[in-house]
């Protein structure tokens, strides 16, 4: 769909693989975001700005025939912590860029949403997913502009946010010799490697997935005992997992969804990164950042 994409969060961790793949792909590709690039890639167009800053956020999208927009406050702890700012940007931030892309005559805008959006967890943050795409909606029905909707999973691999949840297992077993879980010994997690997620994404542009919700996670669920287990084996670990309480409660169990669950369609790879060759990836990826540290 178009040859022109422009990626509102740009620079995060989701936002920079859609930019790879979509440019991989042969697309034109503009990156927005408050951030530099971790890593520019030739040729693609940064820019930088606000995405509160209508005239900035139309810009960007000039010609573009999609908008993925990827910049949220998408930690649960963060969320939860400062409320307002979580919907200036969650909220707010959905809504102008979806305005500015409707203005723009853009052809599909993408949501990256969440899994969460679809539960009776996830605290603020929910809630502030469950907005964005309600608006995002609402303004699509009145506009020629259609609408993606991508609920994601759990998400993981190199150059992940410092609280990505298998970033912090894995750190902390490196650092400390501990396998520490904050959350029930019970959970159980569809983990999808970052590299198979943004594949996912860019298909997603397809006329088929117009007016549609996506769940993009794993294809299997694992045990976090079992995930744990694995990891002390790759790192040669003899220690037994502590599992703290999750105060806050916002983190799920078994599954996301609540007993009303809205009908979403899930996406999955014809192929994808086993969740073994991923964890060693992240560990081979810390151990060479320690050594350059």
């Amino acid at each position: 769909m178009g040859s022109r994409v422009c990626v509102v969060g740009g620079s995060g961790f989701l936002g920079e693989n859609i930019v790879q793949e979509a440019k991989h792909r042969g697309m034109e590709v503009i990156s927005f975001d408050r951030s530099a690039p971790r890593q520019p890639l030739p040729g693609v167009e940064y820019v930088q700005g606000d995405i509160l800053d209508a005239s900035s956020l139309k810009s960007a999208m000039s010609g573009a025939q999609a908008v993925y927009h990827c910049a949220a406050i998408a930690d649960l702890g963060e969320a939860d912590a400062d409320v307002m700012e979580t919907m200036r940007t969650n909220v707010l931030g959905a809504t102008q860029v979806a305005i500015s892309a409707s203005e723009q005559e853009v052809d599909r805008l993408l949501l990256a949403s969440s899994v969460y959006a679809a539960s009776n967890k996830g605290g603020f943050y929910r809630i502030s997913k469950q907005a964005a795409e309600s608006l995002v909606k609402e303004l699509c029905s009145r506009t020629a502009m259609t609408y993606t909707v991508l609920r994601y999973g759990s998400l993981y691999g190199p150059n992940s946010q410092e609280w990505n949840g298998l970033a912090k297992i894995i750190r902390s077993a490196m650092l400390n010799g501990a396998l520490v879980y904050k959350g029930s010994p019970n959970a159980r997690r569809e983990y999808i490697h970052i590299t198979d997620a943004s594949r996912l994404s860019v298909d997603a542009l397809a006329p088929e997935y117009a007016q549609e919700t996506l769940v993009i996670s794993g294809i299997g669920s694992i045990s976090v005992r079992e995930l744990l287990a694995t990891i002390a084996e790759m790192l040669d670990l003899e220690v037994e997992p502590r599992f703290e309480v999750d105060t806050t409660a916002s983190h799920y169990v078994r599954t996301p969804y609540a007993v009303r669950r809205e009908a979403a369609r899930k996406l999955v790879p014809s192929h994808f990164v086993e969740l073994e060759a991923g964890l060693q990836e992240l560990i081979e990826g810390m151990n060479k950042d320690a050594r350059l540290d």
